[in-house]
C-alpha cells in the first residue's frame, strides 16, 4: 500500500517536472527569438519627425525627402521661431533643439540663447537664426 502511494506521488511529481520543463524551454525559445529580433535591429535607426499640422502628403526616404515635407517642416520651425513670448521662449527653443543634429547642436544652442536674450531682458525683438536639418544616414 505504501509503495503504491509512493509510486503515485512520484508519477505526479514527474508530471509536474515535465510541465515546468516545457514552460522553461518555451520561455528560453521566446528569449532567443527576442534576442535575435533585437540583434537584427542593430544599426537601423528610424527617427520619426512629424509637423503638428499635416496639410499635404509627402514621402521621406533614407537621405531624401519630398519638397512637401521640407515645406511643412519649414513652416513648423518658422512658427516656433516667430511665435515666442517671454513665457514660452525656452519651451519653443527646446523643441527646436530636439530636432538638431548633434554636430551643430552647440552652435545653434548658442544662437538660440542669444536670440532668447531680448525676451528675458525686456526688449521685444523677433528672434531669428539659422536651423540646420538633422542629417540622415547616407
Amino acid at each position: 500500500m505504501e509503495k503504491k502511494h509512493y509510486n503515485t506521488e512520484m508519477d505526479g511529481l514527474r508530471a509536474q517536472i515535465k510541465h515546468w520543463r516545457t514552460i522553461a524551454y518555451g520561455a528560453g525559445a521566446g528569449f532567443l527569438l527576442m534576442a535575435a529580433a533585437n540583434l537584427s535591429l542593430i544599426g537601423d535607426t528610424r527617427i520619426v519627425l512629424t509637423p503638428p499640422d499635416i496639410n499635404k502628403t509627402f514621402w521621406v526616404e533614407k537621405g531624401n525627402a519630398s519638397p512637401e515635407y521640407i515645406e511643412q517642416m519649414s513652416l513648423f520651425f518658422l512658427s516656433l521661431m516667430m511665435d515666442v513670448t517671454p513665457g514660452n521662449v525656452e519651451y519653443k527653443y527646446n523643441i527646436i533643439k530636439s530636432y538638431l543634429d548633434s554636430e551643430v547642436y552647440g552652435a545653434i544652442e548658442t544662437d538660440l540663447a542669444v536670440n532668447a536674450e531680448p525676451w528675458h531682458g525686456g526688449r521685444h525683438q523677433w528672434p531669428c537664426g539659422a536651423l540646420y536639418w538633422r542629417k540622415t544616414h547616407q
